[in-house]
């Protein structure tokens, strides 16, 4: 019997040119929705953290300004209400000063209690005596041997009853001492022994400029030194004082700073900012990257309905500030 040959073979088959444009068709398709729902996640993911950043940044940024702030013309153990407190410095050295502009800014006067220096003697060249009273411009208060104050430092001379805010004029050592000499006191009013302290007066000022990387940020000045960038994506800070205007310990009205200064100058008032009661502050922060949000962004800050001209993300932290101090 005659075999076929043919028979045995099997038949081959394959895709066709329609079969394999179909897959090719749904395979974009998946590849596709894989890739948006990936940029999907990751956008997302990427506006959680700058929003977390942003959060971070506005709790850190008021913590400091509160924790600096609240200590506002504290002048030691002397700062009660029973206590003498003179200060003989300018308007704008009586503790608080805030100055009005684009972006407000703020600098603060305190005591460093670390820095307490006791005194050995003052001696009066005027009065030709030992521990004066009252106390006057031509007296040198004496203390230990590389005391660390220098000229132009405020300081506190203070024995817990009674103290005097001054500026030193100069430092001399003579004779293993150092000896202060000040301005601004013609005649104090305050008397003092030797169971008196001298305290050095940090001022901290907070701004908001420009930082390394070109995004606005939150600065703080120590005594007029280099300024040390704090907070960045800090774009605006408004800052209203609430004035205590009758002493009843309430709040009657808030005002900018400009305010308070024009009293300064027109009533040649030392202690025009002395009836601050408390500091509302309103940072406006922004996210640092750019596309975070899907439009421009319309927001509220300090009152004021404002649209963004970009992409990024802000919010408005607003804090206000007691003054423990601000009866001294």
């Amino acid at each position: 019997m005659k075999s076929d040959k043919h028979q045995s073979g099997q038949r081959q088959g394959g895709f066709t040119l329609v079969e394999l444009m179909i897959s090719m068709t749904i395979s974009i398709f998946l590849v596709s929705g894989i890739i948006q729902l990936y940029s999907a996640s990751r956008s997302a993911f990427r506006a959680q953290e700058q929003a977390g950043h942003l959060m971070e940044n506005g709790r850190t940024g008021t913590e400091i300004l509160s924790r600096t702030i609240r200590l506002a013309r504290y002048w030691g153990c002397a700062g009660t209400q029973d206590a003498s407190v003179t200060n003989h410095l300018a308007n704008n050295q009586q503790g608080i000063f805030g100055i009005n502009g684009t972006t407000d800014e703020i600098t603060v006067f305190q005591v460093e209690d670390d820095t307490e220096t006791s005194i050995l003697d003052i001696n009066d060249t005027l009065n030709a005596s030992v521990n004066p009273d009252p106390l006057s411009s031509t007296a040198k208060v004496h203390v230990a041997q590389d005391s660390g104050f220098e000229t132009g430092d405020f300081v506190v001379i203070n024995n817990c009853a009674q103290a005097d805010v001054i500026q030193l004029s100069g430092v001399t050592t003579v004779s293993g001492e150092d000896q202060l000499a000040f301005t601004g006191c013609s005649t104090c009013t305050q008397s003092y022994e030797t169971n008196a302290s001298v305290f050095k007066v940090r001022r901290t000022r907070f701004f908001i400029a420009t930082g390394t990387s070109g995004e606005p940020a939150l600065f703080q000045q120590e005594d007029g030194g280099t300024a040390i960038e704090l907070i960045e994506g800090v774009e605006d800070m408004q800052i209203l004082y609430g004035e205590d205007t009758n002493d009843d310990d309430t709040v009657d009205r808030y005002v900018q700073s400009d305010v308070i200064n024009d009293v300064c100058v027109q009533d040649s008032n030392a202690d025009c900012w002395r009836g601050i009661a408390d500091v509302r502050i309103s940072l406006l922060l922004r996210t640092t990257e750019n596309g975070v949000t899907s439009a421009a962004q319309t927001y509220l800050f300090d009152g004021t309905s404002r649209t963004a001209t970009d992409n990024r993300l802000r919010r408005e932290f607003l804090t206000i500030i007691s003054l423990r101090n601000h009866r001294v």
